[in-house]
Parts: structure tokens; C-alpha cells; sequence
């Protein structure tokens, strides 16, 4: 298993909590923090290359990585890419996983 892969079978454990939450955009900004917070942690471990975390690692998630349906049915779809091998070479990933249904209006 790649480094890479690691990193995303860690990230989907990680995030097993998501299943029980409705699926809102402060639950988003949840998913983010927890993400970055572990990939921030491999960087200043120096499992990830780059001067800086913007150089070893990104999350992307939000409206542009997941569709309406998507939210609706309560599926998460996060975008990361990670410096496993030289700064600012990510190898890019998705993690697809599932949280409640979002909340009613």
C-alpha cells in the first residue's frame, strides 16, 4: 500500500463519527478540521514534504466536490492531495463517506 492510500484508509477511519451527524455545512467545517489537524501532524512529523503545509498537503470540500444530490442523499465527497514525495507534488485522492440526511428547513 502506497503512502498515499495509507493516508486515505486513515482518514476514512478517522472520520467513522461522520455517519451520525446530519449533513450540514457546520459539519463540514468539522470534516475540514479533522482532516487538516491530521494531515497538519504527518507534515510537522515530516511524513509529508514541503516548507509549509500549503506545500505538503490540501482538503478540498465543499459545493464544488459534491452535488446537491450528493448532500442530499448524506454523501461526504472530500478531495486531498498529499507531498509524499517532493513538495508540492500531490498525489491526489478522493474520500467518499456517508453522514445522516441534512437537516430540515
Amino acid at each position: 500500500m502506497t503512502k498515499a492510500e495509507q493516508i486515505r484508509v486513515r482518514i476514512v477511519k478517522r472520520l467513522r463519527w461522520v455517519s451520525s451527524e446530519p449533513n450540514s455545512e457546520a459539519l463540514w467545517v468539522r470534516i475540514r478540521a479533522d482532516v487538516e489537524k491530521y494531515l497538519w501532524a504527518l507534515w510537522r512529523a515530516k511524513k509529508l514534504y514541503g516548507a509549509s503545509p500549503d506545500e505538503a498537503y490540501f482538503v478540498k470540500y465543499d459545493r464544488d466536490t459534491m452535488t446537491r444530490s450528493d448532500i442530499n442523499e448524506g454523501r461526504i465527497i472530500i478531495e486531498c492531495g498529499v507531498a509524499t514525495e517532493r513538495p508540492a507534488e500531490f498525489v491526489r485522492f478522493k474520500v467518499a463517506i456517508w453522514a445522516g440526511p441534512p437537516p430540515r428547513k
